[in-house]
């Protein structure tokens, strides 16, 4: 059987035809979001996308500070999905490298995958959306 993937990301469209079943495995999604309420829309939409495709699902955001109401919608969104949405919000001052608070960002949700997270483990795949 062929699976047909599509991921829309502001102009940019990109198609994936896949041969491989992912019905029986897991996933691992994680992200870092700073100022991203516009674009928060069409990110879980492509999310929803792959999610459908596997057979059990995690998402993890990592949470930095915001001007936007980047966190309110993410609150949205965890409302909807409940368990399967895991928001990690950065407590700590950011740093003025946009580089180092990716870089913290992508090793907290690593850690939230090591503490295994509501029994979903191991993970078969990870995917990490910047």
């Amino acid at each position: 059987m062929l699976y047909f993937l599509r991921i829309q990301y502001k102009e940019f469209t990109v198609y994936c035809l896949c041969t491989m079943s992912w019905a029986s495995s897991n996933i691992y999604i994680c992200g870092t979001v700073k100022n991203c309420e516009t674009y928060l829309e069409n990110v879980f939409s492509n999310i929803k996308q792959i999610t459908d495709l596997f057979a059990d699902y995690h998402i993890i955001i990592y949470f930095d500070i915001s001007k936007d109401a980047t966190l309110l919608k993410l609150t949205q969104y965890k409302k909807l999905l409940g368990n399967k949405l895991t928001i990690i919000v950065n407590k700590d001052p950011v740093s003025p490298r946009r580089t180092e608070n990716i870089a913290k960002g992508r090793n907290n949700c690593l850690q939230k995958i090591r503490d295994t997270i509501g029994g979903f483990s191991p993970c078969d795949y990870f995917i990490v959306m910047d």
